[in-house]
């Protein structure tokens, strides 16, 4: 018998500066409390200082522009010194808004970000090029991140094999092209962060998910 697990990966050794712990693992299927409330035992006692949980989410966004990430936080501190949004969003969750809630009730600072990954790609493989924009953004918050010069070489491999797929189909070469269009206006200096932030609530709402459901 195989039991689903988690795991708290720990630096080898002492650094100045930074450290980054690593969660993973499978979504418990109870016992979100229990399992929740350990985590965050282990986080008082080796003095973790903050949380950053990180998700991505099938959206309507092309392979061809960067990566977008949302991130947010419920901590006022946070959204402040970071320049974070914080979400409105009510509705369905998953374990990630409950250590979310968990480390907050333990005064240990959180964060949350998400990467929008096309959904006219969506396969069982990750995404190289999500994965390394969450890994940039992260390190842009926590001021240390993991090396990923593999990462950018994959996720121009991954890009490179979407086009190739995109133009044997014209309709998905369209299709790419309106939600190109869409992405550059979003991205125009007349676009607002609440106007962006509203269309990803709008997203959260229209799967009638919670944004910690991958």
């Amino acid at each position: 018998m195989h039991w689903p697990e988690a795991t708290l990966w720990r630096p080898t050794s002492t650094a100045e500066g930074p450290e980054l712990w690593l969660l993973t693992g499978s979504e418990p299927a109870r016992a979100w409390q229990a399992f929740a409330t350990e985590f965050i035992d282990v986080a008082l006692r080796d003095d973790v200082t903050g949380l950053v949980t990180l998700g991505a989410m099938l959206s309507d966004v092309p392979h061809t522009r960067p990566i977008s990430i949302f991130a947010s936080s419920q901590n006022e501190r946070v959204r402040t010194a970071h320049g974070l949004d914080k979400s409105t969003y009510e509705g369905p969750v998953g374990i990630l808004s409950v250590f979310e809630h968990f480390a907050e009730r333990a005064e240990i600072p959180s964060a949350s970000l998400w990467a929008s990954v096309p959904h006219y790609v969506a396969t069982a493989a990750p995404s190289p090029k999500a994965t390394l924009a969450l890994l940039d953004r992260l390190e842009e918050l926590t001021g240390v991140g993991p090396a990923r010069e593999h990462l950018r070489t994959a996720a121009a491999a991954w890009e490179a094999s979407i086009d190739a797929a995109a133009a044997e189909d014209e309709d998905m070469t369209e299709y790419i092209h309106q939600l190109e269009r869409t992405r550059d206006t979003w991205d125009s200096p007349d676009a607002s962060g609440d106007a962006i932030a509203q269309a990803f609530e709008r997203y959260l709402r229209r799967r009638g998910d919670g944004p910690d459901k991958k």
